[in-house]
């Protein structure tokens, strides 16, 4: 059975030039030069060659333990100490605390080390949430009728930056506050200061152009609020009575013809505390409420279904024709029998 030889990519490149220069095909040189190798490192490695064959180009350090590895007392000290004081902490984060006790480690090495100690999961992937489908351009909209351009993230790399950011300082905050003994909202504000200071020192990185972009907004203020909320699209009918959201809103012309805003599309608005507005173009149409409010039900999920049910249980009232009647056949067997106890009631 022929011997299996394991090789990486450039050493199998290596064997095939070499076979190559022992056959007269490509020079020593030009071998060199494919390989980014000296004529003395390619002499040496051609002499290993015909000497021992393929095995002589195989690395000689490949299974073998790093000439720069830790003493295990050293690993063992940190390992403990991640055990004790970072256990539920990221690798990169552990690094840099561990590195403020005089514990110089990269976070691959400690990486590694956590996940043999059970630690840490590499590759933990994130649960997949479906999310009902709903239009998201109202931000587009808003920053347009207000006159404003917006800058997109385009790249994934552009949106990551700031979904990193969130992730950085939620990460960090939570545990700085753990390690320091902070176990109230005051006590977390009076932190909270010092904290930033420190994370824009690290992190922090002067813009190219200091100037302030932001212009301030030249209309009214209910004109800005108007544009600010979420904008849905109806389409009136003949009759002139929208419904929207279980709720039927009647259009007041004030007794003018109505002919022109059969089937025109208006815009409701819906405003942060609740209120409802109606737009044809950019004027605001008056309405009368058709019908009284519906209550429309929350839907529930796994995390909530069972602490609905417990309150729906706690309301509800039992009435008396709930309760067994004295004579009910049931009462003959007493209570504080159980089934599959062995017993047996009679009569």
């Amino acid at each position: 059975m022929p011997e299996r030889i394991e090789m990486s990519g450039k050493e199998v490149k290596r064997l095939e030039l070499l076979r190559q220069v022992a056959d007269g095909v490509v020079s020593l040189g030009r071998a060199g030069q494919a390989l980014g190798l000296s004529d003395r490192q390619l002499r040496w490695g051609r002499r290993r060659y015909e000497r021992e064959g393929a095995v002589g180009l195989v690395s000689r350090h490949r299974g073998q333990p790093s000439n720069r590895r830790f003493a295990e007392l050293i690993k063992d000290a940190m390992v403990d100490r991640v055990r004790e004081r970072y256990a539920d902490f990221s690798p990169t984060l552990v690094a840099e605390y561990l590195r403020s006790e005089s514990f110089s480690v990269s976070k691959e090495t400690l990486c590694g080390w956590m996940i043999a100690e059970g630690l840490w999961q590499a590759g933990t992937v994130r649960r997949k949430f479906l999310h009902s489908p709903c239009p998201r351009p109202q931000f587009q909209r808003a920053t347009a009728a207000l006159d404003r351009t917006t800058i997109q993230a385009l790249s994934p790399q552009a949106k990551g930056r700031v979904e990193r950011l969130f992730q950085t300082l939620s990460d960090r905050l939570v545990k700085a506050l753990r390690l320091g003994g902070i176990r109230d909202i005051a006590a977390a504000n009076a932190r909270l200061s010092g904290h930033l200071a420190e994370h824009h020192t690290r992190f922090a990185d002067a813009p190219e152009n200091p100037e302030d972009a932001h212009t301030p907004y030249a209309g009214d203020a209910p004109t800005r609020t108007r544009l600010c909320a979420t904008h849905r699209r109806r389409k009136l009918p003949k009759d002139l009575v929208l419904s929207f959201n279980r709720q039927r809103y009647l259009v007041q012309t004030g007794g003018a013809p109505r002919y022109a805003l059969r089937g025109s599309t208006v815009g409701v608005v819906l405003y942060p505390d609740g209120r409802i507005g109606l737009l044809h173009g950019q004027a605001v149409l008056p309405y009368k409420v058709f019908n009284p409010v519906q209550m429309v039900p929350t839907p529930v999920d796994d995390k909530t279904l069972n602490t609905g049910v417990d309150d729906i249980l706690k309301a509800h009232h039992w009435s008396e024709k709930s309760h067994l009647a004295p004579h009910h056949p049931w009462r003959r067997y007493p209570a504080s029998l159980s089934p599959g106890d062995g017993s047996s009631a009679t009569p």
